[in-house]
C-alpha cells in the first residue's frame, strides 16, 4: 500500500519552513481563493438516476392536422422520432490527507476551508462539462428530418480583440458591436424555431469578453446599450439584456482543442474525456434551459476518513457521479472565430 503525500499546511506556497504558518496565539481563519460559482446552475435539465447507467430522451417528429371528411378512417400519421442517451462518467475524486501534526499545531480549522474547495473544483469541472455539451450541441443538425432543429454556430473573427491581427476586432467598440450582431442572429434563429419567448436563454462569454464590451458601452453608449432597454449599467457591471438574452460572464469555458485525449487518466486534461472536443476557436455559447441535460447518481458529498493510526492523518474526500450531454441543438448557438484560435 503507497504513502499518502504529505502536505504541510504550516508552509507558504509549499516551500520553506513548514511551521511558518503556525503562531502561539491567533484569531482568525484561513484565507481562501474566493470561489467562482457554477454559472451553469439552474440551465440544466436533470435527472436523478437509481439503479441505471444512462437515461434515453425521446425526440419526436412534427405531426400536422387535416379536416375529416364524415366516414373517413383515421389510421394515425407516421411521424420521425429519435434517441438521446446520456449516460453517467465515471466517479470524479477530489482529495486531501491532513497530518496530526498539522493539526494538533494549527490555530484554525482548515478542513471546512478544504471540504469547501474541493467542492468547489468539482463544481467548476461540472460547468466545464456543461458548457463543453452546449457547444457540442451547437455543432448538431436535426435530430428528426423535417424538423428544421438544428444548432447554430456563428463565426466571427470579430469576437477577439488582436490589435496584431487585422482580422480580429481592433477596439473594444468593434467587438461589442461583433457580440451584438451575433446575439441578434441566434435570437432570429431562436424565434424561427418556434422557441418560447418565455424560455430563459444566456449567452456565456469569458469575463476579458465580458468586461471589454462593458467599456465600449461605458465609454460610447451607442444604441446597443442604449438606456431604453432598462437593464444593464457601467457602473453596477452589469451588461444589458439583448434581444431577450442574457449576458453572463464566466470562467469556466475552456477554450482549447481536447478532441485528442488519450484516456480519463489523462494527468493533464483526463477530467474531460468523456466530453472532449475541438474548443480552440471557441469565445462563447447561448443556451437555452434545459438544452443540456444531467443525469446525476450522485451529487458533490464531502466526506472525512476515519483517523488511520498508521499514517497519523484522516483523509478528506469529495466526489461527485454524473454526467451530462447536449439534448436539444435547436436551444443552442456556439460564438467562434472563424479563421484565428482564441489562445
Amino acid at each position: 500500500m503507497s504513502d499518502y503525500p504529505y502536505n504541510a499546511v504550516g508552509q507558504i506556497n509549499n516551500s520553506g519552513d513548514e511551521r511558518a504558518l503556525f503562531l502561539k496565539q491567533y484569531a482568525g481563519e484561513i484565507l481562501s481563493v474566493m470561489p467562482e460559482k457554477q454559472n451553469s446552475l439552474g440551465m440544466t435539465y436533470k435527472k436523478v438516476l437509481e439503479g441505471a447507467k444512462s437515461y434515453q430522451f425521446p425526440y419526436l417528429g412534427k405531426m400536422t392536422a387535416k379536416y375529416h371528411t364524415a366516414g373517413q378512417q383515421l389510421t394515425g400519421q407516421a411521424t420521425g422520432q429519435n434517441e438521446k442517451v446520456i449516460a453517467l462518467d465515471d466517479l470524479l475524486v477530489v482529495d486531501r490527507f491532513v497530518a496530526k501534526i498539522d493539526d494538533l499545531m494549527k490555530h484554525y480549522d482548515e478542513r471546512s476551508e478544504y471540504a469547501s474547495q474541493m467542492a468547489q473544483t468539482l463544481a467548476t469541472i461540472k460547468d466545464n462539462h456543461v458548457f463543453m455539451e452546449a457547444i457540442k450541441g451547437a455543432r448538431q443538425s436535426e435530430q428528426v428530418a423535417g424538423t428544421g432543429a438544428n444548432g447554430l454556430e456563428i463565426l466571427n473573427d470579430k469576437l477577439k480583440i488582436d490589435t496584431g491581427d487585422p482580422l480580429n476586432a481592433q477596439s473594444d467598440v468593434e467587438l461589442a458591436q461583433a457580440l451584438k450582431s451575433a446575439l441578434e442572429e441566434v435570437a432570429t434563429s431562436f424565434k424561427v424555431k418556434d422557441i418560447s419567448g418565455g424560455t430563459k436563454k444566456v449567452c456565456f462569454i469569458p469575463w476579458e469578453t465580458y468586461f471589454k464590451a462593458l467599456g465600449a458601452v461605458d465609454t460610447n453608449g451607442f444604441s446597443f446599450f442604449n438606456k431604453d432597454f432598462h437593464t444593464g449599467s457601467a457602473e453596477s457591471g452589469m451588461m444589458p439584456t439583448l434581444f431577450g438574452i442574457e449576458i453572463q460572464g464566466t470562467n469556466n469555458i475552456i477554450a482549447e482543442d481536447l478532441s485528442a485525449i488519450p484516456s480519463k487518466d489523462d494527468p493533464t486534461n483526463g477530467v474531460h474525456f468523456y466530453h472532449g472536443a475541438d474548443f480552440s476557436k471557441t469565445v462563447g455559447v447561448v443556451m437555452c434551459e434545459k438544452a443540456v441535460a444531467e443525469v446525476m447518481a450522485q451529487d458533490i458529498t464531502v466526506e472525512l476518513g476515519q483517523y488511520d493510526v498508521s499514517r497519523k492523518g484522516q483523509l478528506l474526500t469529495a466526489d461527485l457521479f454524473t454526467g451530462c450531454g447536449w439534448l436539444r441543438p435547436e436551444c443552442l448557438a456556439e460564438l467562434r472565430l472563424n479563421t484565428t484560435t482564441v489562445a
